[in-house]
């Protein structure tokens, strides 16, 4: 996944239904593991630190999802800017018409149209294009944006070298997105693998028990069976976290 990104509150901020349903999500799977693994109200309550933890793995993919989702808004940003340019626009135009494209594209909520309007608006009360871009940088934590704010004030100093040096750092950044966006590509389907994997067992497990009533209730009604439980549970939960490791290549 991308790495771990400061963004602005607007973008960083998770909805009340967002956290609901991460919650929700965490309650269900806490219900899930007591009952294949303990059936017990005590194991029940001893596991209630798995309702938060999972809930905040949940709300962590969700930011992760934006984040990439800037991203994603930012390379389409680079090429209508490069576009505008290369027919002749000014580089103060050539913002103003790409806010145009973003909004078509995205629509006013979308993170780079608000700070594509920042950015125009600072241009308005006389701020450079290149110290606005630094400010969307900041405000987005996205490097890439930071690059771009350097290369273009590279390329405002060098006077008519401007077209050249933009295309050439915007065919640079291209590649390197659309590398970026073929292993998230094929990352989500290997997490997809991997979600199908994980239910798999629990599958298996309600297979058994309701072919087979009363198979497990050895393992529930003493200690040594909690201890064999407990110990599969730890070997399931680790298991997991190291296929997530594995799976989630950071760009």
């Amino acid at each position: 996944m991308i790495r771990n990104l400061r963004l602005p509150e607007y973008v960083y901020k998770l909805s009340p239904k967002e956290i609901t349903l991460a919650l929700l999500k965490g309650i269900a799977v806490e219900a899930l593991l007591t009952y294949f693994f303990y059936r017990s109200l005590i194991w029940g309550i001893i596991l209630i630190p798995i309702i938060p933890m999972y809930a905040l793995m949940k709300l962590k993919e969700v930011t992760e999802k934006k984040k990439w989702e800037i991203l994603l808004q930012f390379k389409e940003m680079l090429a209508s800017v490069n576009n505008s340019i290369q027919a002749g626009y000014s580089i103060e135009n050539a913002f103003i018409s790409c806010r145009k494209d973003m909004l078509e594209l995205y629509g006013g909520d979308a993170v780079i149209v608000k700070e594509l309007s920042i950015l125009i608006q600072g241009m308005k009360n006389n701020c450079t294009v290149t110290g606005m871009l630094m400010g969307m940088a900041n405000h987005t934590g996205i490097e890439e944006i930071r690059e771009y704010a350097s290369v273009m004030t590279i390329a405002k100093s060098s006077g008519t070298r401007i077209r050249e040096i933009m295309d050439s750092y915007i065919k640079t950044i291209d590649e390197k997105l659309s590398v970026m966006q073929e292993i998230e590509t094929m990352t989500s389907r290997a997490r997809y693998e991997q979600q199908i994997m994980n239910a798999v067992p629990f599958v298996i497990l309600m297979y058994v028990d309701t072919t087979n009533k009363g198979f497990f209730d050895v393992l529930y009604s003493n200690i040594l069976g909690n201890i064999v439980m407990s110990v599969t549970l730890t070997i399931y939960i680790v298991s997991i976290l190291i296929s997530r490791r594995i799976i989630n290549i950071e760009l």
